[in-house]
């Protein structure tokens, strides 16, 4: 029953993002874990990426389905389609509701950490009422982390709300 607590993962972030903006009175929190940061002003800014033909999409998806033995050329076609800016839906990253957000730092990984601080500017900018965020420096998965600190911590969250 509303309201709803939303807890997200990746790209889950975009679906609670507008989820809860399209139901703000049965949103009561959202939590984003390692969200993909893309907004207009952060695509803008860091993918210079030129938009897919229908073409180069499919054979884009065909390497992707390739054995595992030509990983690069399957990293590379996703790096491909993950830059396709043009693909994304973009929408403001605000929220009526409080917002917590864990944040993956990989510091070994300069690409994923300089989008994270100005997406986090954003959501600090368009979110007054944004609890508090965490930086953990894992993987992007849940499974190889440490998923009980942050199922604990989003109790806390709920708990001072």
């Amino acid at each position: 029953k509303a309201p709803y607590v939303l807890v997200s993962h990746s790209i889950g972030s975009l679906y609670a993002l507008k989820f809860s903006q399209l139901y703000p009175g049965e949103t009561k929190h959202v939590f984003f874990i390692d969200p993909i940061p893309y907004t207009s002003k952060i695509a803008k800014t860091y993918f210079s990426s030129q938009k897919l033909s229908k073409s180069e999409i499919t054979n884009h998806l065909e390497i992707i389905n390739t054995p595992k033995s030509q990983k690069t050329t399957v990293e590379k076609s996703l790096d491909a389609l993950n830059s396709n800016t043009y693909s994304i839906p973009y929408f403001k990253p605000k929220i009526e509701c409080p917002l917590t957000t864990f944040f993956n730092v990989n510091t070994n990984d300069y690409i994923h950490h300089k989008h994270t601080v100005p997406y986090l500017t954003e959501l600090e900018k368009y979110n007054p009422n944004m609890t508090n965020y965490y930086f953990y420096d894992r993987d992007h998965y849940l499974n190889e982390t440490n998923p009980q600190g942050i199922v604990t911590k989003i109790k806390k969250e709920l708990q001072n709300s």
